[in-house]
């Protein structure tokens, strides 16, 4: 081949290299190219994408953030509610712990075994409990005898069961043995699922409440025994003020010694049969006494004379020098304190003291029993056997009695005449110890009037005398007493005769010196209603009321009810005398 035509195959040859070098490049910048543009349209694709994805994102993050800031705003919100929540329940603790501590009732919280788990300070009081440390983990059963154990047991069962307990009145014990009376209210506090957590216990101390009680009951008992004390007291008075009239009169016309000794010794016999009956009038509501002023000291010396005699006693008496003086019925006010040293020296068989101590109380508050103002305090001790708790409400009731030979009287009277003097008798006593019974009577206010001038009749005439009287045996005694002492007698059976009497006499010019009336006379015109309309009759009329029954307070304030003197039945021949000489030596 020629060296032309070799060079043209050579330059064909590398044109159609270069060709498919070409045509290589292009195919594959095609390639690439078309590569390149997918991947542009898939760039722009992710583009958008990622654009929508970022705004989605943005907006997911906007709520999130919005969401953040919100639930942010509701825990701070819930943090302040909750320390408010929290202050709120810190003051309500507070208050409900003041509230307790300043309560003036026992508030106990135990658990469901009983087992006490914190109590306020009242409770600490109210049981004698010297420290709450004393308490915690204790059963409060403690506190609780045994004969109310059943009751307390059964309340507290109906308590768990979920019932509310109101006013349960239990007999408890103090720390030291002390009994006392409450009233129980308790209820159970349950959790927020409604499970049992425990028993909150609120007592309350009724112990002056049922002590107030039980004078009420006693004072009731006293009445109702007093309605048929006082009925066969009168008719008995009636029966001695025959007796002592007639043995008067004999005592008065005997001359012979034998005689007059055996009347004397029927008359004593008659005056401690009056004094059985002044005890049955005690329990009458009427058992009025007829009051004056007096000193205590002599009845004292003679209460402390009388203990000492016949028995290995010995009674020591201590009284203050300026003992204020008392307005009392002198024979009652005896007998009161006669009854308390018998029950002294009984409760020492053996031998010992009796302490009686008198002396001057100034009460700035009143008592349950007893208002503000002085009073003269009568202490009577004794170091006998003592008297069980289980009878001290009950030794004032008439009939109890734990002696053999007791009647059970000699308390009920002590207690009932005190209460007609507007006092207070009260004991306190402990097992082989010993008693102390603890007396008080208002004092007066004015010291003690000497006693009037008695005059003494000796047969001298003393003018005509109305005698008023239902009891045929009475109006007899009196016409003869009255005539031996020089009085002209005039004796009814009742009021209204006697008003006739009376305003016949007047009209005769033959006046009445004196009236002696009985105030009550069955079926007929008492004292009260004749002296009033011969009042009306005659203004200045001098009239003596006379009664075997003072189940009326004309005897006690005779001169209100316009009479000039007073004789309970039954009355000596001395007694007359005396009543006489007051009245007629008045003056209008």
């Amino acid at each position: 081949m020629s060296p032309p035509d070799d060079l043209l195959e050579a330059a064909l040859e590398e044109r159609d290299y270069y060709r498919a070098v070409a045509e290589q490049v292009g195919r594959k910048v095609l390639s690439d190219f078309s590569d390149l543009s997918r991947l542009i349209t898939t760039l722009k694709r992710t583009e958008t994408l990622l654009r929508s994805s970022g705004d989605e994102l943005e907006r997911k993050v906007e709520e999130r953030t919005h969401a953040v800031m919100h639930a942010n705003a509701e825990l701070r919100a819930e943090v302040i509610e909750r320390a408010r929540a929290e202050s709120s329940a810190r003051e309500s603790e507070e208050m409900y712990r003041l509230l307790a501590e300043t309560s003036p009732d026992s508030i106990t919280v135990v658990d469901l075994s009983s087992a006490i788990i914190m109590l306020n300070q009242q409770a600490l009081h109210l049981y004698g409990i010297p420290a709450v440390e004393d308490a915690i983990g204790r059963s409060i059963f403690q506190w609780v005898p045994p004969g109310e154990q059943e009751k307390a047991a059964l309340s507290f069962q109906r308590v768990l069961s979920g019932e509310i307990l109101k006013g349960l009145e239990l007999e408890l014990t103090r720390h030291d043995g002390e009994s006392f009376w409450a009233s129980v209210n308790a209820s159970l506090a349950r959790r927020a699922d409604g499970e049992p957590r425990f028993v909150i216990i609120v007592s309350t101390d009724i112990t002056a409440r049922k002590r107030a009680e039980a004078e009420r009951l006693r004072s009731q008992k006293l009445e109702s025994l007093g309605v048929l004390a006082g009925g066969i007291a009168h008719d008995f008075n009636n029966l001695l003020t025959a007796i002592l009239g007639n043995i008067g009169l004999g005592l008065e016309f005997c001359s012979d010694d034998d005689l007059s000794q055996c009347l004397a010794d029927a008359e004593r016999a008659s005056l401690r049969a009056r004094d059985l009956t002044q005890q049955l009038l005690t329990f009458s509501r009427g058992g009025s006494p007829v009051k004056r002023r007096l000193s205590p000291l002599k009845v004292l010396a003679e209460a402390a004379q009388f203990g000492s005699m016949g028995a290995n006693v010995r009674c020591e008496l201590q009284v203050a020098d300026d003992l204020w003086s008392v307005e009392a019925d002198e024979g009652q006010l005896a007998q009161v304190l006669n009854n308390l040293v018998i029950n002294a020296v009984q409760a020492m068989p053996e031998g010992g003291r009796v302490g009686i101590v008198a002396d001057n109380r100034l009460l700035s508050e009143g008592t349950l029993l007893l208002p503000p103002g002085r009073y003269v305090r009568i202490r009577v001790s004794d170091s006998g056997v003592g008297i069980p708790s289980e009878n001290l409400q009950r030794i004032f009731d008439p009939y109890f009695t734990t002696k053999s030979n007791g009647s059970g009287l000699g308390l009920a009277v002590a207690y009932s005449v005190v209460k007609s003097h507007f006092g207070s008798l009260e004991v306190d006593s402990q097992v082989e110890r010993g008693s102390t019974f603890t007396l008080l009577l208002p004092a007066c206010a004015m010291k003690v009037s000497s006693a009037p001038a008695r005059a003494r009749i000796h047969g001298s005439p003393t003018g005509k005398v109305l005698v008023v009287d239902d009891d045929p045996a009475v109006r007899e005694v009196l016409v003869r007493l009255l005539t031996a002492l020089g009085s002209t007698v005039v004796a009814v059976a009742d009021g209204e005769a006697g008003v006739r009497e009376y305003q016949e006499a007047r009209k005769l010019g033959e006046p009445f010196a004196l009236a002696i009336v009985d105030l009550t006379i069955p079926g007929g015109m008492g004292g009260r209603e004749a002296v009033e309309r011969i009042r009306a009759i005659d203004p200045e009329v001098k009239a003596v009321v006379s009664s075997g029954y003072s189940n009326d307070p004309v005897l006690a304030e005779y001169r209100a009810h316009g009479f000039c003197g007073v004789l309970p039945k039954p009355y000596k021949v001395s007694d007359l005398r005396r009543v006489l000489g007051e009245v007629l030596g008045e003056r209008p």
